[in-house]
Order: structure tokens, then C-alpha cells, then sequence
């Protein structure tokens, strides 16, 4: 119950400075990226595992639906050769 307190406390005072929190989504944020895996990470460099593994893959043709951000793009984008991206 604290903590629930500590944090409408937290919200309370960064409204107070004029900056809006809120966790309800705006329609512009809907946007998602979907990502299939068509490449094996064998015999690959060990970042590219990593980074497949932060995408949510790590097994051929699994299916992964992220937020479009600028971070997932540059993950995807180095592992480009193993992917499939389709935008929904």
C-alpha cells in the first residue's frame, strides 16, 4: 500500500513541473513491427545470437511482434539476413 502511495505521490509532484504521466496508449503508439526468423544463428557471431535472443528469437521461424521503436530497428537491422519484417 506504501509503495502505491509513493508513486501517486511521485505523479502528483511531476504534474505539479507540467509533465503528464500516463500508461493509456495513444493510437500513434499502436504501431508494431512483425518478425519471423528464416536464418539459424549456427555458425554465427555471438552478438547476432544476442541479438536475436533480445528480439525474442532464438529457434527458425518463430514469430515475435515488438513496438516499431528505434531500438528494434537497429536490432533488426543487424540481423537483417536473418529475418523476415512485416509492419501490421
Amino acid at each position: 500500500m506504501e509503495k502505491y502511495l509513493f508513486l501517486q505521490k511521485k505523479i502528483n509532484r511531476l504534474a505539479n513541473r507540467g509533465i503528464m504521466v500516463s500508461n493509456k496508449k495513444s493510437p500513434s503508439d499502436a504501431v508494431n513491427v512483425k518478425i519471423t526468423q528464416i536464418g539459424s544463428p549456427i555458425r554465427r557471431k555471438y552478438d547476432q545470437r544476442d541479438t536475436l535472443i533480445g528480439l525474442g528469437l532464438n529457434k527458425m521461424h518463430r514469430v515475435s511482434i515488438l513496438k516499431d521503436d528505434p531500438s528494434i530497428r537497429g536490432m533488426i537491422n543487424k540481423v537483417k539476413h536473418l529475418v523476415k519484417v512485416e509492419s501490421e
